[in-house]
């Protein structure tokens, strides 16, 4: 299951490994904070949307800057739907541009 505590711990694992969040402006979204990207399965929307702290790209400052797919945001963590991902794990991307599959709790 998708959680906030697990989105946090994540950010917080990549960070202590010297991994940092990818800049916004990469992705044209100059005005959104420095995040990472986690790709989800798209099963697991509903428990993204359910999160403590999502963040829908409706409420975005700025509109236009949301990545191809995208949801929302967790904390430090841009959501992007993906089917093509295993429903039991996370992806995530940073400024590494290095790919890391995480397994659910």
């Amino acid at each position: 299951m998708l959680t906030r505590a697990f989105i946090d711990k994540i950010v917080r694992d990549l960070v202590m490994e010297g991994f940092v969040p990818g800049p916004q402006d990469k992705y044209g979204a100059a005005p959104c904070r420095d995040s990472f990207i986690g790709y989800i399965n798209s099963s697991l929307y509903k428990d993204a949307q359910d999160c403590n702290g999502f963040i829908p790209v409706l409420m975005y400052p700025f509109a236009g800057v949301e990545l191809p797919n995208e949801i929302g945001a967790i904390g430090n963590m841009r959501i992007v739907l993906d089917k093509k991902i295993d429903p039991s794990k996370i992806a995530v991307d940073s400024i590494s541009r290095r790919e890391f599959n995480i397994d659910m709790e």
